[in-house]
């Protein structure tokens, strides 16, 4: 029998913490462009203190970026080879495409019936349908951080291909190289040599660091993410100066992943976050449809009687209803669509072996 003292067992491989940072991090960036949509389509003066917070909103972007290096990793420990590379291609393009090709069409056809539409030519609606740097948010504005995430999961699935002490450390140096060439030489894919690789690559040592790390003192974590947010919050004195945004939203984005991760790793810090860690695998659902979700609201809005709503009232109806329509989607179509993609792949392995 267990005594009282006795910790609960707690599956570590299941990360809550950053799963509801996923959540989080999402709904920042809707929040971020919920302000702008209320300033588009709200009359009436506008508060420079409020636009400068929400705009902190935007830093949601580089918190998905060190956390997609940091689940990479941690999904992926120990596995090399070719097959292995191929399984996992397949499995974050099934991930990627299929929920956003959707979505895209939902805004094409939406945006035709109800708005200007895109006038996009075919040639520029399939390279923003494969999330083509240049052409990938023709459709759905903020996809254009997605071809960054294509264009990791490219690299770090050929990195899979090296032993795994060798992989990380391999896909540092050349990311290193490419970022440093983008620097002195404008490359002719600007996703190649962006600095904002630095992001994932980050995200990927925290996974390689605490897997080998034996202290995890609760402390640290706490202390890490607190660092992290005041960085954020105070980012806001440094608005308009010529700093890169990879040091004052991406360093904090860094010291708030790592301080949340170390969380996970301790067993009373899971059970706090496990209700609502669920909320996190929405993510990625309400990062792809917030924006046609808020033209939506906001037109309504404006529809139900000009002045009648205060922009903040607006921003926090077009928050709730961009979440609430991702809950569904997610609910309803991705997670039944993800289930059928992965049984149809096993079945396919299952009937060439």
């Amino acid at each position: 029998m267990k005594s009282p003292a006795t910790p609960p067992v707690v599956d570590r491989s299941v990360l809550h913490g950053v799963q509801f940072l996923r959540f989080v991090a999402a709904l920042s960036v809707v929040v971020y462009h919920a302000n702008l949509a209320a300033n588009k389509f709200i009359p009436g003066p506008r508060s420079q203190l409020a636009d400068t917070i929400f705009e902190l909103g935007a830093s949601g972007v580089h918190v998905f970026f060190v956390i997609s290096g940091f689940i990479m990793v941690h999904t992926a420990s120990g596995r090399s080879g070719w097959k292995e590379a191929v399984a996992f291609w397949q499995r974050r393009a099934m991930r990627i495409y299929p929920i956003y090709w959707l979505s895209a069409l939902t805004y094409l056809i939406v945006h035709g019936l109800f708005f200007s539409g895109y006038g996009l030519s075919f040639r520029s609606a399939i390279l923003a349908l494969l999330l083509i740097p240049g052409w990938e948010s023709l459709i759905i504005g903020p996809a254009w951080t997605l071809s960054y995430e294509v264009f990791f999961y490219l690299c770090f699935g050929a990195s899979l291909l090296l032993r795994p002490n060798l992989s990380l450390g391999v896909l540092t140096a050349v990311f290193t190289i490419l970022v440093g060439v983008g620097l002195w030489w404008p490359l002719p894919i600007s996703v190649v040599g962006n600095p904002l690789l630095f992001e994932f690559l980050a995200g990927a040592w925290i996974a390689r660091l605490l897997m080998e790390m034996t202290w995890r003192p609760s402390l640290t974590g706490t202390g890490l993410i607190a660092i992290g947010v005041f960085g954020l919050a105070a980012s806001v004195l440094v608005d308009g100066l010529s700093i890169a945004k990879i040091l004052v939203w991406g360093t904090p984005s860094v010291l708030i992943v790592a301080g949340v991760a170390l969380l996970d790793k301790r067993a009373g810090a899971v059970p706090a976050l496990s209700k609502v860690s669920w909320l996190g695998d929405s993510s990625y659902v309400l990062y792809l449809v917030h924006v046609l979700v808020l033209d939506i609201v906001m037109t309504l809005l404006v529809l139900s009687g000009p002045g009648r709503y205060d922009r903040e009232v607006a921003v926090l109806i077009g928050v709730v209803a961009s979440v609430s329509v991702a809950i569904l989607v997610h609910v309803s179509i991705e997670k039944p669509m993800l289930r059928t993609l992965r049984r149809w792949i096993r079945d396919k392995r299952v009937a060439s072996s």
